[in-house]
């Protein structure tokens, strides 16, 4: 009689591995583990979405879009956690930056979701995750979220610190005559996919003015999200007649806003 258990394919198998030059030791290995495929199995097919709010500072703000992204894959997988990847031929980590950054920005509070199989403890992700963070990086903190938000930035708040190049008298001028106006027009060029267009910034510009902090000049600016297109930081400064990077030393996201599980922006540095 044929035994049917002997030609199913075993899903464990033994390797022996030296500890030292002459001792051996037999090690149970699983194949998922063997092939550095996603686990599956912890809490069946359960997901669990963690947010992390970090910054980014020193030279790591010249990392671009898709570097971010690596720096975290790589991060998050020796941090050991339990992640979730998506199926197929080429496996990917499940993690999303809703809001990225230009490359050269710095930021205070910036968001990433990752997606996890299990659910442990946040002083656990912090203690496994701080110590994989090279400098520059720094995560603020971390906390769960529901499935099911709407992680779409909703606005956003940045700082544009001034040189000693940069004429306030200018821009103040040019300020007081963006705040008088009822229309401020501004054309954006076609690249891509995308048609030349017209982006009004009096629709999407909720407040800027010229502040003067720790013996810097700096614009502070709020930036509502638009669907179909949103102000950028160097239409700004051509709005104010700041040439870059003469007289501008550094740009920093200070926070963003989101739906109210995510609100967590902080917005200290302007109420002062």
């Amino acid at each position: 009689m044929r035994n049917n258990n002997a030609s199913a394919p075993s899903q464990n198998r033994y390797i022996k591995i030296m500890n030292q030059p002459h001792e051996e030791q037999t090690v149970k290995v699983n194949r998922a583990t063997e092939t550095d495929q996603p686990s599956t199995q912890a809490n069946g097919n359960q997901n669990f979405r963690l947010a992390i709010w970090f910054s980014v500072h020193g030279d790591l703000r010249y990392l671009s879009h898709h570097d971010t992204m690596e720096l975290w894959r790589r991060l998050l997988v020796r941090a050991r956690l339990p992640l979730r990847f998506t199926r197929g031929f080429n496996p990917r980590l499940r993690i999303t930056l809703p809001l990225p950054r230009s490359v050269g920005m710095a930021a205070d509070n910036d968001l990433l979701l990752v997606i996890l199989n299990d659910n442990p403890s946040i002083e656990r992700i912090l203690a496994d995750i701080q110590p994989q963070c090279p400098a520059g990086l720094t995560v603020n903190h971390a906390q769960y979220i529901p499935s099911k938000i709407n992680a779409a930035a909703i606005w956003a708040q940045y700082r544009i610190t001034l040189t000693e190049n940069a004429d306030c008298a200018k821009i103040e001028n040019a300020l007081q005559q963006f705040h008088q106006a009822d229309q401020w027009p501004i054309e954006r060029a076609a690249h891509g996919r995308h048609k030349q267009r017209t982006i009004e910034l009096k629709k999407y510009v909720a407040e800027i003015q010229l502040r003067q902090q720790y013996n810097q000049n700096n614009i502070w600016c709020k930036i509502n999200m638009g669907e179909e297109a949103t102000p950028r930081i160097s239409e700004i400064q051509q709005m104010l007649d700041i040439e870059s990077p003469h007289c501008v030393s550094q740009v920093t996201r200070l926070a963003a806003g989101y739906a109210e599980p995510l609100n967590l922006h902080r917005l200290n540095e302007t109420n002062q």
